[in-house]
């Protein structure tokens, strides 16, 4: 025989699990979120650095009317080392 009181107890036992996982779920999916956003963020702060220090370097080779492979080393190191940071 089937007994009404056990089945309604396991459905709301059952709904109520389902309930925690969504609720987890949800936690990790503003957690992912939030850190897509961060790392958006920091690449969009790392692209404008990396841009500022491109045009720096354009700029000093364009006022020298230098190219690239006419800067020795030491210059294009500190270079490298500002856009690479």
């Amino acid at each position: 025989m089937h007994d009404p009181i056990a089945s309604s107890t396991s459905y709301l036992h059952i709904c109520s699990r389902i309930e925690a996982h969504i609720k987890t779920i949800r936690k990790h999916f503003i957690i992912i979120a939030a850190a897509a956003f961060i790392i958006v963020v920091a690449a969009l702060h790392h692209f404008k650095a990396l841009e500022r220090h491109s045009r720096q370097l354009a700029t000093y080779l364009h006022n020298n009317n230098k190219y690239f492979y006419d800067l020795d080393q030491r210059t294009t190191d500190t270079y490298l080392s500002n856009i690479f940071d």
